[in-house]
């Protein structure tokens, strides 16, 4: 999912190097992250861990530039501060997504995006809640389960894991759009395929993309590219003459687009390796 995101940053939304202010949410320190890092700088990438002891905004120890961030509620960054948010495999482990998406939402400038991976584990189904917080207070809530308890790695070594709260499905796209009031409209649901770059047959690949309504003056031409796709991919399932059919990049099929990273295209996602 890494490099499927990476994929979708250099080859659908070109111009996001272009950002000013970028946040992203529980980064590993090697991969894509470590690439944003040095693309951006410390002046224009924030990354963030969680930690229940450490107040919102203040450094946390021995985690070089990252600053404690509860996605759930952000109110050490400003209204409209960032460009792009980027959060990988981090939103099947918050107890409160709808809180976490509204206040992604918030922080976002107009225009603005948030990339992010999720495993869509409840395709068919629709999303289940595994575990919910009854008690909040302290480093360790009172949680309810409702599935046998799942946990992931997590960053933050001593943290012990991160539990999963939530298996998604495609209806996340209207949980987003519920959750921010209609503001981050459209969700992208991508699935990349590429042999070359290691990705195939694999069953939970896909980036997602919410983008926030209005226009960037930083990112003027961010969507020009994704908006060309879509609309030829919608164009083609209408019968009319648009190039998103068996021949194009990103063709739309079930209403995701289907992205198959060709040779040429594959050499582009460099930029930010």
């Amino acid at each position: 999912r890494e490099r499927a995101l990476a994929f979708c940053l250099a080859n659908l939304l070109p111009d996001f190097g272009q950002a000013q202010r970028v946040h992203e949410s529980s980064p590993n320190n090697f991969g894509l992250s470590a690439a944003l890092q040095r693309l951006f700088g410390k002046e224009r990438y924030q990354a963030s861990q969680f930690s229940p002891t450490i107040p919102c905004g203040q450094p946390i120890p021995h985690h070089g530039n990252e600053i404690s961030i509860n996605l759930e509620d952000q109110h050490c960054l400003e209204d409209e501060s960032l460009d792009f948010v980027v959060s990988q495999d981090v939103l099947e482990h918050i107890y409160n997504a709808n809180a976490a998406f509204a206040e992604i939402s918030r922080t976002l400038r107009p225009g603005g995006f948030h990339i992010f991976t999720v495993p869509l584990t409840s395709k068919r189904t629709g999303t289940f809640t595994a575990a919910r917080r009854v008690r909040a207070g302290g480093p360790t809530p009172t949680v309810e389960l409702y599935a046998p308890p799942e946990v992931h790695g997590n960053p933050m070594a001593n943290a012990g894991g991160s539990l999963l709260t939530h298996q998604w499905g495609y209806d996340i796209v209207a949980h987003i759009a519920n959750a921010t009031g209609g503001d981050m409209v459209p969700t992208y649901v991508i699935n990349v395929e590429s042999r070359a770059l290691g990705i195939y047959d694999a069953e939970y690949r896909e980036v997602l993309i919410s983008r926030k309504k209005g226009v960037n003056p930083n990112l003027p031409n961010l969507w020009n590219r994704l908006d060309a796709l879509v609309s030829s991919s919608s164009s083609k399932r209408r019968g009319g003459d648009g190039d998103g059919g068996r021949d194009s990049v990103c063709p739309s099929h079930n209403g995701m687009l289907q992205c198959t990273a060709e040779p040429a295209i594959q050499k582009e996602s460099s930029a930010i390796s």
